[in-house]
C-alpha cells in the first residue's frame, strides 16, 4: 500500500510539475497565486471525498495520491510566488528547477504523513470535578481500523504503550476493525488487545460490524464471531449501559447502533447524584444531548482529526467538533484523532494517538 501510494503520488506530481514548469518561473505573481489556490481547492475536494465515501483501497490510494500531488503543486507555486514577491528574478531559472522543488516537497509531504501515521503519541488531558474523591487515569483509543494499513506490529507497540501508562480503565472507542478486515485479522486484533493489563471496555463504532462491507468484499465475520473474540480477550462490551469504576466514577457506553435511532429509541443517560459520569460514544456529534442529560465528560473518536489536510479546517468551519477538547454547557467533550487510519497509511492532519484523560478532584 505504501509503495503504491508513493508511486502514484510521484507520477501525478511529475505530470503536474512538468505541465507547470514554465508557469512557476515566467508567469506573474497573481497567476501563481490563483494556481496555488485552485490546486489547494482540488486537494480539499479529494480529501473530503476520501474521508466520506466507502470505496476500494485502490480508489482511496488514488485520491490520497491526488491530494498529496495537488498540495505539493500548490506549495511549489507558493515557493516561486514568494521569490517573485521578494524581488528575486526567476526568469533565468531552468524549467527543471520547479520539477526538482516539487519532488523535494513531495518527499517532505510523504515522510511527514507516514511518520504521523506510524508513530503513536500520547495526548494528555486533565479534567477536574468536585464529584471525584480520588484521581483516575482513563486511556481512550479508537479508530484502529485493523488489518490494512494497521497491522500486528504497530498494535503490539500501542498495547505496550498503554500498559506503560497503567490506567485505571482502557476504553476501546469503536472502529477497532473495519469493513475490509478479514475474520482472522479481527481475531488477531482482539488477541493482541487482550494483552492490555488494565480493565478494558469496548463500544461499537460504525465499522466494527461491517455494515458497509458491500462496498468492500462482503462481510468477513458475523456479529457473534466478533462478540466471541472480544469476550475471549477479556474485554467487556458496553452497549447502552454503565459500569462503575470506584464509588465516584461511572462509565456509560453508547456505541453506534446498526441503524440511526429515533429520539424515542435513544438510551436513557441518567447521572447518579454525586457520581462523575463519563460517556464513551464513538461519534462526537451528539455530545450536546449526552451532556445535557447529566454526563460530565464524553470521549469520542470517528473523525480521525480529518486525517488529510485540509479536512480539519474545512470541517471546523462547517461547525463540526472533530478533534481536541470542547466545553459544552457544564460538561466537556474530548475527541481523539484515533490510533489508526482509514484507507491509507498516511495522515497530514493530526497524528495517531492514545488519549490519556486524568480525572482529578477539585482542589
Amino acid at each position: 500500500m505504501t509503495i503504491r501510494l508513493c508511486s502514484a503520488a510521484l507520477l501525478l506530481t511529475l505530470f503536474n510539475a512538468v505541465a507547470k514548469s514554465s508557469l512557476c518561473v515566467l508567469f506573474s505573481p497573481i497567476c501563481l497565486l490563483y494556481c496555488a489556490l485552485f490546486e489547494f481547492l482540488l486537494a480539499g475536494v479529494a480529501s473530503m471525498v476520501l474521508m466520506t465515501v466507502n470505496a476500494s483501497w485502490h480508489y482511496g490510494t488514488l485520491l490520497t495520491a491526488a491530494n498529496v500531488a495537488l498540495l505539493t503543486g500548490a506549495a511549489t507555486d507558493c515557493v516561486f510566488l514568494l521569490l517573485r514577491l521578494c524581488g528575486i528574478a526567476t526568469t533565468a531559472v531552468p524549467p527543471v528547477v520547479p520539477i526538482a522543488v516539487s519532488f523535494a516537497l513531495l518527499a517532505l509531504f510523504l515522510w511527514n504523513g507516514y511518520r504521523k501515521a506510524t508513530r503513536t503519541a500520547v495526548r494528555t488531558y486533565s479534567v477536574h470535578s468536585a464529584k471525584l474523591k480520588r484521581p483516575y487515569a482513563v486511556a481512550f483509543v479508537s479508530d484502529v481500523h485493523y488489518g490494512h494499513p494497521i497491522g500486528a506490529e504497530k498494535l503490539r507497540r500501542d498495547v505496550a504503550a498503554l500498559n506503560a501508562l497503567s490506567p485505571d480503565i482502557v476504553i476501546l472507542g469503536g472502529d477497532i476493525t473495519d469493513d475490509y478486515t478479514a475474520k482472522e485479522q479481527m481475531r488477531e486484533a482482539y488477541a493482541i488487545l487482550g494483552q492490555i493489563g488494565s480493565k478494558t471496555v469496548f463500544v461499537y463504532g460504525n465499522h466494527d460490524r461491517q455494515g458497509n462491507a458491500h462496498h468492500a468484499h462482503g462481510k468477513q465475520y458475523t456479529e457473534q464471531e466478533l462478540t466471541d473474540a472480544i469476550a475471549q480477550a477479556g474485554i467487556e462490551i458496553l452497549q447502552d449501559r454503565a459500569i462503575r469504576i470506584g464509588e465516584d466514577l461511572a462509565v456509560f457506553g453508547a456505541g453506534c447502533p446498526d441503524r440511526p435511532r429515533t429520539e424515542k429509541e435513544r438510551p436513557a443517560v441518567a447521572a447518579t447524584p454525586g457520581t462523575f459520569l463519563l460517556i464513551a460514544d464513538h461519534i462526537p456529534y451528539g455530545a450536546e444531548r449526552n451532556l445535557a442529560a447529566g454526563a460530565d465528560l464524553q470521549l469520542s473518536g470517528h473523525s480521525h482529526a480529518g486525517q488529510l489536510f485540509p479536512n480539519r479546517p474545512i470541517w471546523r468551519c462547517a461547525g463540526y467538533r472533530i478533534y481536541g477538547e470542547y466545553a459544552i454547557g457544564n460538561g466537556r467533550l474530548i475527541v481523539s484523532s484515533g490510533l489508526g487510519l482509514w484507507h491509507v497509511p498516511f495522515r497530514t492532519n493530526g497524528r495517531s494517538e492514545i488519549a490519556l484523560v486524568r480525572l482529578e478532584p477539585e482542589a
